[in-house]
């Protein structure tokens, strides 16, 4: 009886190896991680720079009183994370006239919490925290 079910086992582990893939796997140096992570990061900078340039854009935030220029100085000295949120925001937005209000709004809060932060001084009617 032993030997019966050692030989039904081994025919099914010997039937189951059949059919697996091999995987190989092989060490990634951090300077290739670290390059590929400034890549994207950079994409997606130029991304939000072009964004920033559009016309309705640059309509947009004169109406509320932000100087285009400005804002693109800001976005340009934004961190890693804050340039991965935006251009997250950006990617998930529906086409049209709600995605750019919304783009905006987003780019406007990031400016005003680094006004307020001290970090930035782009709007006068903020007073940063000491």
């Amino acid at each position: 009886m032993k030997s019966k079910f050692s030989k039904i086992v081994l025919s099914a582990m010997i039937g189951l190896s059949i059919f697996t893939n091999t995987t190989y796997a092989s060490f990634v140096s951090t300077q290739a991680v670290v390059e590929k992570n400034l890549f994207n990061i950079e994409q997606k900078r130029e991304k939000i720079k072009a964004f920033m340039q559009r016309k309705d854009v640059i309509k947009k935030f004169e109406a509320m009183g932000i100087d285009p220029k400005d804002a693109q100085k800001r976005v340009a000295s934004l961190s890693d994370e804050e340039i991965e949120k935006i251009s997250k925001n950006i990617d998930n937005m529906p086409a049209g006239g709600n995605a750019i209000i919304g783009a905006i709004v987003l780019i406007f809060l990031v400016l005003l919490i680094t006004d307020i932060l001290g970090y930035t001084k782009v709007f006068t009617f903020t007073k940063p925290i000491q």
